[in-house]
């Protein structure tokens, strides 16, 4: 009764428009051989949601293959496409014969697995097996070693005789699409062609094909001339926007104009190449100023390198070593030297001619004192200062007579115009007497300054280092003065008064 129910239900899905259909069938290899596992691939169609295979069924008779597929197939009207395999196996040579018959189920409500299954469509096919070892004469023009170059392709091909198949390899792999009687082969590698007719085949011996590189190099500048040192058979060189440039055929070229270049290469295998692309900038380096330079170590010579510009960049050197950290565009030596200045932009650089620079030692002249006179070590000339006023017009000889207090030095001129100025030379109560009219005591103690005296009047006095300078400025009380020292600077300072009374008394702080 179950299976009536389910033969009807089919018959109404029937009616209602439900179609199955083969598509195709197909065998796997193309071009199978007597030693090949043979497969047949059916691809169906279903207006319905699945179409799944329920049961297959494969039967040979000699060359006679006859194929059942029974698929299960659900309710909604959706089309569904399946491809199944069917195992034949290694069969005999010759022409053999498959059949396929495709029947499908219905599934009822609440069913997992159909029960039973209607005729749909069927499709039949005829194929050739040949012997894996036949005798088909085949030979591949032209034979040998042929060379080509990366990107081309090599025409080989066989004789074409009526009714035959092919199949290309390359190194014993199939090529997917060589079912011609010839191959463009740009691959390097051994090819070989089977062909198959009248149920027989036949492998061709081997062509070795060699896939040469083309040839590359990086260019090397210098200055304004370009250089390849591949060892092309024939060179030509490019200009971007221009083409070849008539008679650059060698090695080298000069860069004459501003642009873009590059050089074409052939290699020994005939393979053409071209090298990287170089913008060349012709300039122009040089140093201002143009003359040498004549100065002291402790003047600021300027050197300044063109063109200039926040888009080149600079590299000094002294006496053929470059100079680390010296890649501004100017320069101020502080040794004498051969001096020159690499310009560069992009890929292009020029250095300049080479600037001397003089540069002269500062003298450091130094002070002597016989108690009376001060005496400057030999110069050109020289000029005398104090500390306190300054310049001491008239005092340019090698000797200086001090007549006040205070931190003499000297500036001198050597016999090569460089200034040299001294170190200070203290002089202390020059032309004076160390006197004490008013029977002064002093004692410095725990930071201060205690000065008792014999007078029972009160005396402007000051107090003075030895540059002159004034430090302290007050009255000395009647009897006894306290002044607080302990922030003063160690060394010798003076005590003057400041009225008609003779009074210069040294005091040594520390």
């Amino acid at each position: 009764m179950k299976s009536v129910i389910l033969t009807i239900l089919a018959i109404i899905l029937v009616t209602c428009g439900f179609s199955q259909n083969i598509n195709s069938i197909s065998i796997l290899p193309a071009n199978p051989e007597n030693t090949d596992f043979i497969k047949v691939v059916v691809n169906s169609s279903m207006n319905t949601t699945d179409c799944w295979i329920s049961t297959s069924s494969v039967t040979s008779t000699g060359n006679n293959h006859s194929i059942i597929g029974a698929h299960c197939s659900g309710l909604a009207q959706q089309v569904c496409t399946k491809s199944d395999t069917y195992n034949l196996g290694v069969l005999s040579a010759g022409t053999h014969d498959v059949s396929y018959d495709l029947f499908y189920g219905n599934l009822s409500s609440g069913q997992t697995q159909c029960s039973s299954f209607i005729f749909g469509d069927s499709l039949s096919m005829s194929f050739d097996v040949s012997n894996a070892s036949g005798g088909l004469p085949i030979e591949i023009h032209p034979q040998g070693s042929h060379d080509i170059c990366k990107g081309d392709s090599f025409y080989i091909h066989v004789d074409a005789f009526g009714q035959s198949t092919y199949k290309w390899l390359l190194n014993g792999t199939e090529i997917y699409s060589g079912t011609n009687h010839f191959i463009w082969a740009k691959d390097s590698g051994a090819y070989q062609v089977k062909a198959f007719a009248n149920g027989d085949s036949g492998t061709s011996a081997a062509v070795l094909i060699n896939v040469q590189s083309a040839p590359t190099d990086i260019l090397a500048q210098t200055d304004y001339t370009l250089t390849t040192d591949y060892l092309s058979s024939s060179y030509q060189w490019h200009k971007i926007g221009v083409g070849p440039i008539i008679g650059a055929d060698s090695h080298q070229i000069e860069i004459t104009q501003n642009g873009e270049y590059f050089i074409e290469l052939l290699s020994n295998a005939g393979c053409v190449g071209y090298s990287d692309t170089l913008y060349v900038e012709l300039i122009d380096a040089f140093v201002e100023p143009s003359d040498s330079s004549v100065g002291c170590s402790n003047d600021s010579i300027l050197l300044t390198a063109f063109p200039s510009g926040a888009e080149y960049s600079y590299q000094w050197f002294r006496d053929g070593f470059a100079l680390s950290g010296a890649i501004q565009s100017t320069l101020i030596p502080f040794l004498s030297g051969q001096y020159k200045v690499s310009v560069s932009i992009s890929q292009s650089i020029d250095t300049s001619q080479l600037h001397y620079a003089i540069l002269h030692p500062s003298p450091t002249p130094t002070i002597s004192y016989d108690g009376a006179n001060l005496f400057s070590s030999k110069a050109f000339a020289y000029q005398w200062f104090l500390s306190v006023s300054g310049k001491i017009n008239g005092a340019n000889y090698s000797i200086h007579t001090p007549t006040s207090t205070g931190l003499y030095y000297v500036e001198v001129v050597d016999s090569n115009g460089c200034l040299g100025k001294s170190a200070g030379y203290a002089i202390v109560a020059v032309g004076i007497e160390d006197s004490n009219p008013f029977g002064l005591s002093i004692i410095q103690q725990n930071g201060w300054l205690h000065i008792s005296h014999v007078v029972s009047k009160s005396i402007p006095f000051r107090i003075i280092d030895i540059t002159g300078q004034q430090v302290y400025l007050g009255n000395l009380s009647s009897f006894n003065t306290t002044i607080e020292v302990g922030q003063w600077t160690a060394g010798v300072y003076i005590i003057q008064t400041l009225d008609n009374t003779l009074l210069n008394r040294k005091v040594i702080i520390h």
